[in-house]
């Protein structure tokens, strides 16, 4: 959980905040219905949420993220640097001349990633254009399919990642695409 207070922030401003952290602790103390709190999740995916509560949606995406281990990943993929094959500006050249492919995150071993790959949050390059994906750096694979099995079991709570194009399987699930270099 992180704040960030700017310079002139106002004890209305953070007031503001507070007051919404409690409301929030209230429904979750509560498990007020879904459809009380996040309406627009419930129309989205009536299916899904229709008779869950915040605190049962809070406890189940905790679950996920210790099941697919994904705070574990998430720093493997970060922790070491990924081998560069070739420099962005090649890269660059290679992507505007069509030279690439999208490959499913689970074929990304032994590819050079022709698009930058960003995940929010954290908002931290985790692959450059040009550096290549290798069994050193499987964290990397690790995350995004942890990732991507979030996104599947979590509907209307995908992750924002930059250089990931989420598909969708016959079963509705997410299915995580990134252009790299055709070999």
């Amino acid at each position: 959980f992180l704040l960030l207070f700017s310079v002139g922030i106002t004890k209305g401003k953070w007031g503001s905040m507070i007051a919404g952290l409690m409301e929030f602790k209230h429904y979750y103390d509560a498990n007020e219905s879904l459809a009380q709190v996040l309406p627009d999740l419930v129309s989205s995916h009536p299916d899904r949420y229709q008779d869950m509560g915040l605190k049962d949606l809070a406890e189940e995406m905790h679950a996920e993220m210790k099941e697919t281990k994904l705070l574990q990943s998430m720093d493997a993929a970060f922790t070491i640097l990924p081998d560069a094959a070739l420099n962005p500006r090649k890269t660059y050249g290679e992507l505007v001349r069509g030279n690439v492919e999208q490959v499913r995150a689970t074929d990304m071993m032994n590819r050079v990633v022709a698009v930058q790959v960003v995940p929010y949050p954290p908002g931290i390059p985790l692959m450059m254009p040009g550096e290549k994906v290798t069994e050193e750096k499987r964290g990397v694979v690790d995350y995004l399919l942890a990732l991507q099995t979030f996104d599947s079991h979590l509907p209307g709570f995908e992750h924002d990642t930059h250089g990931v194009e989420i598909e969708r399987d016959a079963e509705g699930n997410a299915v995580y695409m990134i252009y790299c270099l055709q070999e």
